[in-house]
């Protein structure tokens, strides 16, 4: 027998980092990031001379752990908490908005 996947709706909360929107970002981790994956530091990174990267740094249950966004890049906080940067045209090609 033959068999396909199942489609699976998984709900994620996310920001595209546009390189300026500083405060929306923080507060959107500020928001997602739970208690055992604290916050620790949000650094900007001009390397590039053109849009500056987000370094994001958090204490997470399972040790320390450092997020990396470049301009463009959208923060994704999935069901679980996880917390990722994910490439706009990944982005573009996997999720969409959800409908209320």
């Amino acid at each position: 027998m033959k068999y396909h996947v199942k489609p699976v709706v998984v709900v994620v909360e996310a920001v595209q980092w546009t390189g300026t929107n500083v405060q929306e970002v923080v507060e959107f981790l500020t928001r997602v990031i739970s208690a055992d994956n604290g916050l620790r530091t949000v650094r900007l990174e001009y390397t590039d001379g053109a849009s500056p990267t987000l370094t994001v740094g958090q204490l997470r249950h399972d040790g320390a752990a450092v997020l990396t966004v470049v301009g463009g890049d959208w923060v994704v906080c999935g069901p679980d908490g996880k917390v990722v940067a994910v490439d706009p045209d990944v982005f573009a090609a996997t999720y969409e908005p959800e409908v209320a």
